[in-house]
């Protein structure tokens, strides 16, 4: 089966990008106060929209999402909370260090079927790193762990179903057991 997984609340074409900032920002223990600028490499050309008024936009926007990822260490629907997408140092940080630029290697690669996004820093102390990623977390040639999935999931499901969002993971996990697809459904309401 090719399934891809929607792994963060933005736009497909913006995950290889936020992929490759968290890469960064874990392997290199950054903090938005390290980074002079971040220039996102793509293969098309998102609209500017540095700041948004709602939660459309900010899933929408590139460089909110690049943003926000660096400040907050992930890209999940915590970010679309207005207080985050309001955030004014994440919003300076959004319009006055990132740059989103095409670039027609990865567009190349897009052609050839990759989903491929490109991070490049300067950080304060002089040093330039980069992250070059093919495809996205949550690809056929990039799956995620189970364990992660469920996280999304939890992430999501446990403001509306509350405590049964755990018991819905559970059942999930042993689904050959149930008997009746009504055992599952009826945790999958607001609790």
């Amino acid at each position: 089966m090719n399934v891809d997984l929607a792994i963060y609340p933005a736009k497909k074409t913006a995950y290889s990008s936020i992929d490759a900032l968290l890469a960064l920002r874990q392997e290199y223990g950054l903090k938005p106060t390290d980074v002079s600028r971040l220039v996102a490499r793509t293969f098309y050309e998102p609209p500017r929209n540095v700041r948004p008024r709602d939660a459309t936009e900010a899933l929408n926007s590139l460089q909110f999402n690049l943003a926000a990822a660096l400040f907050f260490g992930r890209f999940s629907v915590a970010e679309l909370d207005r207080v985050r997408f309001e955030d004014p140092q994440v919003l300076a940080f959004a319009d006055e260090r990132i740059e989103v630029v095409r670039d027609p290697k990865l567009d190349r690669m897009r052609r050839k079927g990759k989903w491929p996004g490109a991070i490049d820093l300067l950080l304060k102390d002089g040093r330039r790193i980069t992250k070059l990623l093919e495809y996205h977390r949550g690809q056929v040639q990039n799956f995620v762990r189970e364990d992660e999935i469920e996280a999304k999931f939890l992430g999501m499901a446990q403001p509306v179903i509350g405590q049964n969002a755990e018991r819905v993971v559970a059942m999930v996990r042993e689904l050959e057991n149930i008997h009746r697809a009504s055992e599952l459904t009826a945790l999958l309401g607001p609790s």
